[in-house]
């Protein structure tokens, strides 16, 4: 159960966290360069090409789509960040300059169809409107889109960037896709969940759900690394525990690092202590110290 000391550590806790995130408004990011990439290529050009396709999806989310909505910043932030967390994850793996520059572009294009589903339903809930990730495939490649930002991929790599952007959001991976296929798809899986991870620990998302129970059920499916399907009526302990098990989805040792790192366990679980105004059962902060246990063992292991 929450108390004072709980929420008086929460407090000064969350509000550091939101202090550094200050910068990070839709509006000065207007006025400012998209941050750095991270990725180093032999091929100095991609460097270039990346700048470019950064530019260009810069402008067209600013003048298609009224970034003074919160909704709409909130995932113009988080485009921009997965890309980050993509760079890091690339970097640790043995990628040639064309796979690093296929990575980057699937994690710019993840979630496409996020700023229309916003503009349309005013919503992000895929199950009570559409799937932001197939939105996205028809968006970019049965309309075309994708020619606006990129003119340079073969057949094989816009399947693949098509593919990836598919699944990124789905329970699992589609079966009997090629081994580098499957890359790109873990790739952006993980880079978006660690992303995720930031979104939530700063800004808890459940704050209007019903309280409900925690069910043992559910905590048994938790400690046995079972993943949450999203449900249309979801309760506070569902919604939390759904996420919480990102952990058990992750692909590689650099996420599982970045997530402890940036100690988005233990924040994520300030951020519900102090967005939550009744007593959470003891059982949940257990998955949290779990979950946060369960990181550390996945970088000495994998």
């Amino acid at each position: 159960m929450t108390n004072t000391k709980d929420n008086e550590i929460a407090k000064k806790n969350f509000e550091s966290i939101i202090a550094s995130e200050k910068n990070s408004s839709i509006n000065s990011r207007k006025k400012q360069k998209i941050e750095e990439v991270y990725i180093s290529f032999e091929d100095k050009s991609y460097f270039d090409k990346i700048k470019d396709i950064e530019e260009k999806l810069k402008n067209f989310i600013i003048d298609n789509y009224d970034v003074d909505n919160e909704m709409i910043s909130k995932k113009y932030i988080h485009t921009f960040k997965t890309k980050l967390v993509s760079d890091q994850i690339v970097t640790s793996l043995n990628l040639n300059d064309r796979e690093k520059y296929l990575a980057s572009i699937i994690a710019l294009f993840h979630d496409y169809a996020r700023f229309e589903q916003a503009k349309i339903y005013n919503s992000f809930n895929d199950l009570t409107t559409v799937d932001h990730a197939d939105l996205a495939v028809e968006m970019l490649f049965e309309k075309n889109q994708i020619i606006n930002f990129i003119n340079d991929l073969t057949e094989e790599e816009l399947l693949i960037v098509k593919l990836a952007i598919k699944n990124h959001n789905k329970f699992s991976i589609e079966d009997n896709l090629l081994d580098k296929q499957n890359m790109f798809c873990k790739i952006v899986r993980d880079a978006d969940k660690v992303d995720i991870y930031r979104v939530i620990s700063t800004d808890f998302g459940a704050k209007n759900v019903p309280q409900g129970k925690l069910l043992q059920e559910d905590l048994n499916n938790f400690y046995n690394h079972k993943l949450y399907k999203h449900k249309k009526e979801s309760t506070f302990y569902t919604f939390v525990l759904t996420s919480l098990s990102f952990i058990y989805d992750i692909n590689y040792k650099k996420s599982y690092e970045l997530i402890l790192k940036n100690d988005y366990i233990n924040k994520y679980m300030y951020a519900i202590l102090l967005a939550t105004p009744f007593k959470i059962d003891e059982a949940l902060m257990e998955c949290f110290k779990y979950a946060k246990n369960f990181v550390k063992e996945k970088t000495k292991t994998l």
